[in-house]
């Protein structure tokens, strides 16, 4: 409002209060009371009869307090959706229509729920050895090739990849195992018990506690998850499996400062089968849903990195009777 239709204050030493009545014809505004310590009320009349000085003391007083005031009786933005950072901590709020994360609204799965003994081998028969033919052992330059632009291309993506968020990353992560629709998972038990479920990459770690929790024979005991190396406690019971890289086949370990001879329940040690029945139920379940030009496109990459890991390990498993290649055997240089 200009200063000349409004009538500031005139300081006074002994005013208390100063009520300004601002009345603006062009912007129709209604009549605004403010008050200010140390200044009082005077009239349109009054103020004209002010000094030039005394006038443009008020003219500042006006510039000075006015834009306050009338800041007060705007409307005042909505906040409904603001929160402290104290009560935002460890969320994820990369998004804002992405949903928190409850255990109602993770679909989960049959767990298909199966044990064995953590020291049972898993070797081929010697029959199965011997039937490998010697060419599968052996490297081809093809393969090299391959082996070789996989190399190329997994520098390239480190070099060219963007600095990114911890939300960014996550998002990354689960999104690399979304497209396993179930995932497997290994508890290993001190009394050298493997137990194996079976889980949906999105549900939360809290469902792997509750699955083991079911499986314990005092089911009030203390215990804690963790992987290794190096050892990482699952503590976060409400981050999901993917966050956590509990995906799509990987091995838990059950830990608890209560000591005891059997931590399982006599229900699920007499669900013991072989671990070969569970190795069968991991390559059944692990189908990955990629469309089938993806397939077609790392075939050739597992078929050159199996050739070369078979080679680099088949000394060890095979046995003394069992037929060795040309290739493996030693000469005189």
């Amino acid at each position: 409002p200009s200063p000349a239709k409004q009538r500031p204050a005139h300081p006074k030493k002994n005013s208390k209060t100063f009520t300004h009545d601002s009345q603006s014809s062009s912007a129709g505004a209604t009549a605004k009371t403010v008050q200010f310590s140390g200044v009082t009320e005077i009239t349109d009349d009054e103020f004209l009869d002010l000094s030039p000085q005394e006038q443009a003391i008020a003219r500042r007083l006006v510039a000075k307090y006015l834009p306050q005031s009338s800041s007060d009786t705007e409307e005042t933005p909505s906040f409904a959706d603001f929160k402290f950072p104290e009560a935002t901590k460890g969320m994820d709020l990369s998004g804002s229509d992405r949903k928190q994360l409850t255990e109602e609204s993770l679909p989960s799965c049959d767990r298909e729920a199966i044990i064995f003994r953590t020291d049972e081998p898993l070797s081929l028969e010697s029959s199965q050895v011997d039937s490998i033919p010697e060419d599968f052992f052996e490297i081809t330059q093809s393969d090299v090739k391959i082996l070789y632009r996989d190399l190329q291309s997994a520098v390239q993506q480190l070099e060219d990849q963007p600095l990114m968020t911890k939300a960014m990353k996550r998002a990354q992560t689960e999104a690399l195992y979304d497209q396993y629709e179930r995932v497997v998972i290994r508890i290993q038990f001190p009394e050298k018990l493997t137990l194996q479920g079976v889980f949906r990459p999105r549900e939360l770690v809290s469902a792997l506690y509750s699955f083991v929790q079911e499986h314990l024979e005092n089911k009030k005991i203390s215990f804690y998850l963790y992987t290794t190396p190096p050892k990482f406690i699952l503590k976060d019971k409400k981050s999901t499996l993917s966050s956590n890289h509990l995906a799509p086949a990987v091995i838990v370990y059950f830990g608890s400062d209560s000591h005891q001879d059997h931590y399982l329940s006599e229900t699920t040690r007499q669900l013991l089968k072989t671990r070969l029945k569970a190795e069968d139920i991991v390559n059944t379940i692990l189908q990955p849903s990629v469309p089938e030009s993806e397939t077609k496109k790392t075939e050739e990459s597992r078929s050159a990195s199996s050739r070369s890991q078979v080679a680099s390990t088949s000394q060890g498993s095979l046995s003394s009777g069992a037929h060795i290649p040309k290739w493996l055997r030693l000469g005189k240089q």
